[in-house]
């Protein structure tokens, strides 16, 4: 052998080159809004504390596009449809992030509103402008009640183009239970996709469209049902611990704080005082009873008893729900004007009211 020449040895064997197809976590040679739907299962999964990691439903046999099926690790490269990688000093640093944005972009691409995905493109091709302003969170129902509900708003109407977000919420579970997250949405544009995921304290939304999200639309509504076995006034506050909108991430001190009042026995003022010929006597219950309200003259004679049944724990306030008096007397006579009592009976507990009859 010559000086400085390499011995070289054959080997059996295939060398495959791994291209791509963007967007098919499935993969099953398509890009469909099946694919974005599990897109956003992953974001939301991933966003839990701890992390959540959500299994692509990959096909067995090799998408037309590969010689072998895919793995897993496959699925989230495909996945990135933007190209982002998440920043250092964050878990997986390095690794492909994956966000509702990715989600939207396959949506786009389903409906052929980009012909190709930004990871596809030179790198200086813009993906989405950043996230300054034009959105707001707020919380309503300061002060809740057992069975009741407390309302988390992201109002997003002040955004242009926005396609994509998530919002992750932290909440006591022993004291809050998620019921409801839902984006308006115009009937002709369209229902943006949506995915929620519930974890032990957070909850996390995360929605994609194909076409920007009008004004009248861009707002996502949480709701949380206060447990009904509250029995001493609590305090308790909801914050948000995650907040992306389109490409940018947000950060947010959003806290909402609200106090639970327990339910208690309580006779109410009838309404409406003075009447004629009718009114509604509210109250409210501390715990299961029978109830019955019982109407006297001055003197204290007896003058009508209605008997209300057993009622659960909680708060009888409207007209379908408090006790009616039609203002007639056991015989089915119309009372008299003047100064009446009702008393209201429900288990061990008793309360006296006055009201006036006037004609």
């Amino acid at each position: 052998m010559d000086e400085g020449d390499v011995a070289v040895t054959g080997v059996d064997g295939a060398f495959h080159v791994f291209a791509p197809m963007y967007g098919d976590v499935t993969g099953n040679g398509d890009v469909t809004p099946y694919d974005a739907s599990w897109v956003l299962g992953h974001v939301v999964d991933s966003l839990q504390d701890p992390p959540v990691e959500l299994a692509f439903p990959i096909e067995e046999t090799a998408p037309v596009w590969a010689h072998y099926p895919l793995t897993q690790e496959n699925a989230h490269e495909v996945a990135n449809a933007d190209g982002d990688v998440i920043l250092d000093g964050q878990p997986n640093a390095g690794g492909p992030d994956i966000t509702a944005l990715d989600a939207s972009l396959i949506l786009q691409r389903d409906v052929e509103i980009i012909p190709v995905f930004p990871v596809e493109t030179p790198p200086a091709a813009p993906v989405s402008a950043p996230v300054a302003s034009g959105y707001g969170l707020r919380g309503v129902s300061a002060s809740a009640r057992p069975g009741g509900g407390v309302v988390v708003l992201l109002d997003m109407s002040g955004m242009a183009s926005l396609r994509a977000g998530e919002l992750a919420l932290d909440y006591d579970p022993a004291l809050l239970r998620p019921t409801a997250a839902s984006l308006r949405h115009d009937a002709d544009a369209g229902r943006p996709l949506l995915a929620q995921r519930e974890g032990d304290g957070r909850l996390v939304v995360a929605f994609a469209a194909a076409r920007p999200i009008g004004a009248s639309e861009a707002l996502l509504e949480v709701t949380f049902e206060v447990t009904p076995r509250v029995s001493r006034p609590t305090a308790s506050t909801i914050r948000a611990s995650h907040l992306r909108l389109n490409r940018s991430r947000i950060e947010t001190d959003f806290a909402f704080p609200f106090r639970v009042e327990p339910f208690a026995n309580r006779l109410m003022a009838n309404y409406p005082n003075p009447f004629n010929p009718e009114t509604w006597i509210p109250f409210e219950l501390a715990a299961d009873a029978d109830v019955t309200v019982r109407v006297y003259g001055l003197a204290g004679d007896l003058v009508r008893t209605l008997e209300l049944g057993r009622h659960a724990t909680g708060e009888y306030r409207g007209r379908h729900q408090a006790a009616h008096w039609d203002g007639k007397n056991e015989r089915g006579e119309q009372v008299a004007s003047g100064v009446y009592l009702y008393e209201l009976s429900a288990g061990s507990y008793r309360a006296l009211r006055r009201m006036v009859v006037l004609k």
